[in-house]
């Protein structure tokens, strides 16, 4: 089964800035970013847990080639990923807050 992806509006955000940062910075790389990611949110799609829960029921997906992780819920009971944030590994983790 193919779960739908639910991005919350912060994650939304993220996802922009982040797109716009490496887009600054090199062309293509923004592209670069957004194919990786989307490789991997249809594998989160597909097996919703394949990655640990790192806090409450939240779970943490590594953007292959870039340091960011996909915070999701596999809201499984309703048939859903719910993605709340993409941060940077080096920022304060959502759970230290």
């Amino acid at each position: 089964m193919v779960f739908p992806i639910v991005f919350m509006p912060d994650a939304q955000n993220d996802l922009m800035e982040i797109y716009d940062w490496y887009a600054s910075k090199s062309e293509g790389l923004g592209e670069r970013f957004i194919k990786s990611f989307d490789k991997r949110i249809n594998l989160i799609s597909v097996t919703p847990e394949i990655s640990p829960i790192r806090y409450e029921n939240v779970r943490c997906s590594l953007v292959p080639d870039f340091p960011y992780l996909i915070h999701y819920e596999a809201a499984l009971e309703i048939e859903r990923i719910i993605v709340y944030r993409v941060f940077h590994t080096s920022r304060r983790p959502l759970w230290e807050d």
